[in-house]
């Protein structure tokens, strides 16, 4: 089985001035198995409504703040968001992809996050694991 990134890489401008760079790679299994379409539709219903969330609330906000900025005469700084995953698949069929999310909202706030999705293979259903379960590397 093979994981594939796919990656969509934008950017949102206000006056012709980049306000929000945004990058999103999510795991694409190249698999014509229905636990594999299960999976991608995930995966691509993130992709869909991460970049709905980026060129509405996040790009509005970002292009408000560059707007203060310059009225202002302060710095700005453009706001960006990038995502990327790392994929494990077990000896037990049990795919574990990690994605990792960086957020910075100029000066203001930069957030990480990291969220685990823990998929069986053979089904293509998702598998509930208690938090104390994971490990923390």
């Amino acid at each position: 089985m093979k994981i594939e990134p796919v990656v969509k890489k934008d950017n949102i401008s206000y006056a012709g001035i980049p306000v929000l760079n945004f990058g999103i790679q999510i795991p694409e299994i190249r698999d014509n198995s229905r636990a594999a379409k299960r999976i991608n539709k995930y995966y691509a219903r993130i992709l869909k409504c991460e970049t709905e969330f980026l060129t509405t609330k996040l790009g509005i906000s970002a292009s408000e703040t560059f707007e203060y900025c310059m009225s202002h005469s302060r710095f700005f700084e453009p706001f960006s968001f990038y995502s990327y995953y790392q994929p494990y698949i077990s000896e037990n069929e049990i795919l574990t992809i990690k994605r990792f999310i960086t957020i910075n909202l100029g000066k203001a706030c930069k957030i990480k996050n990291e969220f685990v999705d823990i998929w069986e293979l053979k089904s293509g259903a998702p598998l509930k694991v208690h938090p104390d379960k994971l490990s923390k590397t």
